[in-house]
């Protein structure tokens, strides 16, 4: 395969059943199974196969129940639970060698744009003030178009702010890591590889330390065919640095790193807007928030090329540390 769009394609091969065309790849040769990212991002792309045109999803909830091969292709079943007006949901089974290895459900909504929002509310106001210079036979001045205002509310909304060390950061400062296998591509601020500037962590509570980085699909000149595919990248460009870049978080040197073991046990992924295009870069932050029986629950933002917050995703992930902390003493 040699594409993005080749990587997670399907075959229909029942009436609620789909198949792989390839293997989904593992993130590394040694780990586990096949990388959590992708198998997300294809779940996505057979729920989306599954719903009405003009659906795209704003909720997924997903457990990982057992490590995915990577020498077979994923066989998907899904269960429709409900097709409303405005919203549907989809159970699905990711299945290999007849176990169930990942569930999820999937919410789909119709009007997730405020861009189109916007439009629509101002669209509205339009009218109104044209009907009412109609009903009037005068011009409509600038007082008419106020009172119009408050009749109808235009939407309403706020949003985590774009990071500062996004903000901050210059092409000189980025590191640059490209991930060819998983069309991955990832920027990483100085202050993400390296401790020295950063001693004011120290003063944080680890659960408040805030990492971010950018990522993308491709390398610049990559175009996904479709809108699905743009959900699809979501999903990949979503789970892959935090839970393996944990020791950032507890300020361990990377000269002084252990190796530990972690995996991940669920992915929920917040669409709260249409408005992102993955082959840009993507802006991500995440922390860490609680850390105990040896799970780490982390939560995370995406943000647009406009620095506009559009995604939230949480995981927990497994994770042995296997002395690790003793690396900073």
């Amino acid at each position: 395969m040699s594409t993005f769009k080749e990587a997670f394609e399907l075959e229909k091969v029942g009436p609620s059943t789909f198949k792989g065309i390839y293997p989904l790849k593992k993130p590394i040769p040694e780990a586990r199974g096949a990388y959590g990212g992708n198998i997300a991002g294809q779940a996505v792309l057979v729920g989306m196969r599954t719903v009405p045109d003009g659906f795209s999803p704003n909720s997924f909830h997903s457990l990982f129940v057992k490590g995915v091969l990577d020498q077979i292709p994923m066989v998907w079943e899904v269960e429709e639970n409900s097709n409303g007006r405005n919203f549907c949901s989809r159970t699905i089974r990711g299945i290999q060698d007849g176990k169930v290895r990942y569930i999820v459900e999937i919410s789909f909504t119709k009007n997730n744009s405020l861009k189109q929002a916007e439009i629509n509310h101002q669209n509205y106001l339009n009218k109104k003030v044209q009907q009412a210079a109609e009903r009037s036979g005068k011009e409509v001045d600038d007082e008419d178009d106020d009172e119009l205002d408050d009749l109808v509310q235009k939407p309403f909304y706020f949003l985590t702010p774009y990071p500062e060390w996004l903000k901050e950061a210059t092409e000189d400062d980025l590191i640059r890591k490209e991930d060819t296998p998983l069309f991955l591509d990832h920027k990483f601020p100085r202050q993400f590889v390296s401790l020295k500037g950063t001693e004011y962590e120290e003063e944080i509570a680890p659960s408040e330390r805030r990492m971010s980085y950018f990522g993308r699909i491709g390398d610049g000149t990559t175009k996904l065919e479709s809108p699905d595919l743009q959900y699809v990248a979501v999903a990949v460009i979503s789970d892959a640095v935090f839970l393996a870049e944990l020791a950032r978080v507890f300020r361990v040197r990377k000269e002084n790193l252990k190796p530990y073991f972690s995996v991940s046990l669920d992915h929920h992924m917040y669409f709260h807007d249409t408005d992102f295009d993955c082959t840009d870069w993507i802006g991500f932050a995440f922390r860490a928030v609680r850390f105990v029986n040896n799970r780490v629950l982390l939560e995370a933002e995406m943000y647009n090329s406009d620095g506009q917050h559009f995604a939230t995703i949480f995981q927990e992930g497994l994770v042995h540390l296997n002395g690790l902390l003793d690396s900073k003493l």
